[in-house]
């Protein structure tokens, strides 16, 4: 949901060409751009159908995925208004699903920053 860093890659027929036409080679390049066109409808599908509580579980599972320690655990220093900026909702109603999903198991609500 937040902004990633991204790369621009042009392939057209010439480049290809280039690389000898391997019929493997362009399966990989078209499962490639198939992974990640699924990748950005889905997205897409959270951000303008998902609930408030789906767009910041979103956001969070990014951040923290992007920012993931060594050891495997996800944190995601993020204020409730950051969250509420990237879910495009205010901070009050992010605030009360930070409470909701506060069960033992889910994220602490006292670990994100007001």
């Amino acid at each position: 949901m937040g902004h990633q860093p991204s790369a621009r890659v042009l392939l057209g027929g010439g480049k290809i060409k280039q690389m000898g036409g391997d019929p493997r080679v362009c399966w990989a390049i078209a499962e490639e751009l198939n992974r990640r066109l699924y990748d950005t409808l889905e997205q897409t599908a959270v951000n303008a159908f998902g609930s408030v509580r789906q767009r910041v579980a979103a956001h969070l599972l990014d951040l923290a995925s992007a920012q993931q320690h060594p050891r495997g655990r996800l944190v995601a220093h993020v204020s409730q208004q950051e969250l509420a900026d990237a879910a495009g909702s205010v901070r009050e109603v992010v605030a009360g699903c930070c409470a909701i999903c506060g069960s033992p198991g889910s994220w602490p609500p006292q670990q994100i920053r007001s």
